[in-house]
């Protein structure tokens, strides 16, 4: 993997050098404030011993093939898959580092948008980070908060470039149609910038006040509906429907879910999952799923068995909060 600066060192030796020389740093430095936190901060950058640069993933054969299992355990998302596996083809081809578009997943609720997104993180073995819009409405989550606010911080990313290793790390925004305004903004304004090959390259967080090469970040996105997203913002994404999975395709995913779980065991579990078991967890979310069957095993443990039945699914059930029910969460349509 070849190394990207993300960003410039003497930038934030200047930073330090600019704090020492206010009035306010040493008598910072014996208290705890906003200005000693940036200066811990900016000695923590200095002091990295990554130092400035992160690796970024050139395609390889290894994750075309984990991409292409990873697609036949998520068949829903074939389209998606088919988008990462020619950006992989294309980077194989220039020797180029990895390179996706900013994907929106659009689909209802419980088919697998936020279980595919970390899945394919591992696949091509990168880092992931995750936000919530439904649970933010401060713009200064993603980009940083200036030292005025109280509990400034670096934003989500700056913290996963500069903590991480990678400079192109998987970032899910999710449920975005659900951004909540505030007084402080949209807290989806920053992706006009971010989302811009050209801007990214010297993205300036509010809270470090520095340029940060952010142009190899993988955006994905996620939504039941796009109606109430600006056009501008959709512009600058590939909106990929993708639709719950068919009958065949659930027992799939459920039959990959059930390989991944019991992997680790080497061999102590049943390698087959049974027709029956997986209708019983048919109507479960992916991530529901991978818990019905962990919690199941231990009920099958408990009777010194080594096969799940659809009995330790249904005790199972009574543990994760989820009764069997057809509803709009889920692999089953709402009927």
């Amino acid at each position: 993997m070849p190394n990207f600066p993300v960003y410039d060192p003497a930038d934030v030796e200047a930073q330090l050098r600019r704090l020492k020389g206010d009035d306010s740093f040493d008598d910072a430095l014996l208290g705890d404030n906003a200005v000693l936190e940036r200066a811990r901060y900016y000695r923590k950058m200095s002091e990295n011993p990554r130092g400035a640069s992160r690796l970024a993933p050139i395609g390889t054969p290894e994750i075309v093939g984990a991409v292409e299992a990873l697609s036949a355990a998520a068949p829903n998302f074939s389209e998606v898959s088919g988008v990462v596996l020619r950006a992989i083809a294309l980077s194989m081809q220039t020797g180029t580092p990895l390179s996706i578009p900013p994907l929106l997943f659009l689909g209802p609720p419980g088919i697998g948008k936020t279980f595919f997104s970390r899945s394919l993180a591992q696949a091509l073995a990168v880092p992931y980070a995750e936000l919530s819009m439904a649970l933010s409405d401060d713009p200064g989550e993603i980009v940083g908060h200036s030292l005025s606010w109280r509990g400034a911080r670096p934003g989500l990313v700056a913290r996963t470039l500069i903590e991480g290793w990678s400079a192109a790390p998987i970032i899910l925004v999710d449920e975005v149609e659900k951004t909540q305004w505030s007084n402080y903004g949209n807290p989806l304004d920053p992706f006009h910038t971010l989302l811009e090959p050209e801007s990214a390259r010297a993205f300036r967080d509010a809270y470090l006040d520095i340029p940060l090469r952010a142009d190899k970040i993988l955006w994905f996105f996620t939504a039941n509906e796009i109606d109430t997203l600006r056009s501008s913002l959709i512009d600058r994404m590939t909106v990929v429907a993708v639709a719950p999975p068919s009958e065949a395709q659930r027992a799939a995913i459920i039959r990959s879910l059930y390989s991944r779980f019991i992997a680790p065991f080497q061999g102590r579990l049943d390698p087959d999952i049974a027709d029956e078991v997986i209708e019983a967890i048919a109507d479960a979310t992916p991530r529901t799923a991978r818990r019905l069957i962990e919690i199941g095993f231990g009920f099958a443990a408990q009777d010194d068995r080594h096969r799940l039945t659809p009995a330790d699914i249904a005790k199972a059930r009574r543990h994760v909060g989820q009764e069997p029910k057809l509803a709009r969460f889920g692999f089953h349509p709402a009927k």
